[in-house]
């Protein structure tokens, strides 16, 4: 024990050897923990944007479903518009026609009923 104090004064190079040592190793620790702090902070930021992308695509998709559905709605409305549009001017072409066929008729008997007074006086 004595004789290493004694060589101890004689050494100021392998103690000051030891201190960088020990400086340089507890600077690479200190960067290996910053490193690992970094890569940590880094993946949680990953994790983060990914969970932030999912939900956007998740919004987006509930957001193009409804205007799809509206879009739907819309539509049948519209088709259900033109449906009874048609159908009115079905009803009203049939009921042209009809009128007309009457007219046609009423002008037949009409000329009939000359026709047949024209001749009573002749005989």
């Amino acid at each position: 024990s004595s004789g290493i104090n004694a060589e101890w004064p004689l050494r100021p190079g392998l103690r000051a050897k030891r201190i960088q040592e020990e400086v340089e190793r507890d600077q690479r620790k200190k960067d290996k923990d910053a490193a690992v702090k970094k890569a940590e902070t880094e993946a949680q930021l990953r994790r983060a944007r990914e969970h932030q992308v999912k939900m956007q695509e998740h919004f987006l998709g509930i957001e193009a479903q409804r205007e799809r559905q509206e879009f739907e709605r819309v539509l049948a409305v519209q088709q259900e518009g033109q449906i009874q549009e048609d159908s009115k001017n079905r009803q009203a072409r049939t009921r042209k026609l009809e009128h007309a066929k009457e007219v046609r008729l009423q002008i037949k008997k009409e000329k009939s009923t000359d026709c047949d007074s024209a001749l009573i006086p002749l005989l």
